[in-house]
């Protein structure tokens, strides 16, 4: 699980951390995470990978692994990013989706991310509240992050 990994934080803003490391199968990763009340949202960079991972949980959510969920995603009031979310649940059991950015898209949506307050993810299906996050701090972090991803192997 988890536990496996070795990450270790690289620089933080607020409630947000980059960090660096590996993962549970050894492999580098670089990455922009927080987890504010039973939430959670990350943005990971993986070793040998053309896109990036974002990984997003509420624990209320009801998931099913591999299931496909439409949502969007829009910081403060620029266009709408629009993904495909496959569901998944992390090792301590808590639900999630991820969805992936093509890295050419990736300095784009790092100017976005970073210079926006908020970020709110919305769904299709019924039964799904948006998710909303405060991300004024990550701006501070993303150059941590930037770096960590060219350094990375």
């Amino acid at each position: 699980g988890a536990a496996n990994a070795k990450t270790s934080v690289l620089a933080s803003s607020g409630a947000w951390d980059a960090f660096g490391g590996t993962t549970t199968n050894d492999k580098p990763v670089c990455g922009i995470s927080t987890s504010p009340e039973g939430k959670y949202f990350g943005l990971k960079s993986f070793s040998g990978r053309d896109t990036f991972t974002i990984q997003i949980s509420v624990k209320e959510w009801k998931v099913k692994d591999k299931s496909k969920y439409p949502l969007t995603m829009r910081f403060d009031t620029r266009r709408q990013w629009t993904a495909t979310g496959t569901g998944m649940h992390f090792p301590d059991g808590d639900p999630g989706l991820e969805y992936d950015i093509a890295k050419g898209e990736l300095d784009t949506f790092m100017r976005e991310f970073g210079d926006s307050k908020q970020v709110a993810i919305q769904f299709k299906q019924k039964g799904y509240a948006p998710l909303r996050l405060d991300i004024a701090d990550v701006g501070a972090i993303v150059d941590r992050f930037t770096s960590c991803n060219r350094d990375m192997k």
